[in-house]
């Protein structure tokens, strides 16, 4: 493989040439010899630029901007730049853009080294420069699919965010891989603060908010973490009302799902909680009134015939003993 030396300034030594010619033939990287001193025209460059390229080796040799002409206009700034670090650090690498004879812009990873004898003005440098267009692209693909799953993942989160109870899947370690607003407000977390986070240990560092848990009381020991985490996971599916100690209550449901996680739904349950005692202490103030007047009272379910009630003077009057729950057929 034969080299053209620069007409003009220093050119590579014979021994330079041979080296490079060889590395140059075994690769497809470009080896050459330029001078940091704009101006002055490539010593060296090995002949498989024009593969690289499809501009004549001679035509790199001859002028010095010629080769400039062809970088990308938003490189050339990044380039010039570049050299003033070669010359304080002895080394730097630089990537850039450049036009091939074709007309179609390739990327290129240009590593340069100044010579062991390289100093003050004239000093000349090494360089290999390899094709990375290949893996330019392959890092652009790799980003657009990174953000098509960051665009992915953030219209799961507004839908989830967007349902009104509270929303958890767990993998099969029980580690949470998501969860909504709602799900982790009661911990005084942000739903990304809990990804990751076993349910076992958020359970145990809230516990203590809980009053009973399926009508079982609740004091924060180690039995009652145990009872509440094999109510949950036990089985397939599980439901429990838990009484919170700010008087609210939540209904859990957990259920199990294929791939061995778990999902967990949380509903505020506590306006129906309040309205089943208003209406047993209604049915109870009610009673207590009907119990405490001598007048005969009798109330029937008018589909089945059964009373549902007797007052103690309606028992009376008939002459049998009063009971609280009669359920006696009239019809």
């Amino acid at each position: 493989m034969s080299i053209e030396p620069s007409t003009a300034g220093h050119d590579a030594t014979s021994r330079e040439r041979r080296l490079l010619d060889f590395a140059a033939g075994q690769s497809s990287i470009v080896y050459s010899i330029g001078n940091v001193e704009r101006g002055k025209p490539f010593s060296y460059i090995s002949k498989n630029v024009e593969t690289l390229t499809g501009h004549k080796v001679e035509d790199f040799l001859r002028d010095a901007e010629f080769s400039r002409q062809f970088i990308h206009p938003d490189d050339v700034l990044t380039l010039d730049a570049s050299m003033d670090q070669l010359v304080e650090k002895g080394s730097c690498t630089r990537e850039f853009r450049f036009r091939r004879a074709d007309g179609q812009y390739r990327w290129a990873r240009e590593e340069l080294q100044l010579t062991a004898d390289a100093g003050g003005a004239g000093a000349e440098y090494m360089s290999c420069i390899s094709d990375v267009t290949a893996e330019k692209e392959a890092q652009r693909q790799l980003q657009e699919a990174e953000s098509e799953r960051q665009r992915i993942v953030a219209l799961l989160q507004e839908a989830v965010d967007s349902l009104p109870n509270a929303f958890c899947v767990v993998d099969d370690a029980e580690r949470i891989l998501v969860c909504n607003t709602a799900f982790a407000e009661p911990f005084d977390k942000s739903p990304d603060a809990l990804i990751g986070t076993e349910r076992r240990e958020v359970l145990s560092q809230s516990i203590h908010r809980i009053r009973s848990f399926a009508g079982r009381p609740v004091q924060g020991s180690q039995e009652d973490l145990d009872f509440i985490n094999e109510a949950l996971s036990g089985s397939d599916s599980a439901t429990a009302e838990v009484e919170l100690e700010n008087d609210s209550w939540v209904l859990v449901n957990s259920v199990a799902n294929p791939s061995g996680g778990r999902v967990y739904l949380r509903t505020d349950i506590t306006s129906q909680k309040r309205a089943e005692t208003a209406l047993r202490e209604s049915e109870e103030q009610l009673r207590s009134i009907l119990e405490s007047q001598p007048m005969a009272v009798w109330m029937a379910d008018v589909e089945t015939g059964n009373i549902i009630y007797e007052s103690p003077a309606a028992a009376e009057l008939v002459g049998r003993a009063w009971s609280k729950d009669p359920q006696r057929d009239v019809r």
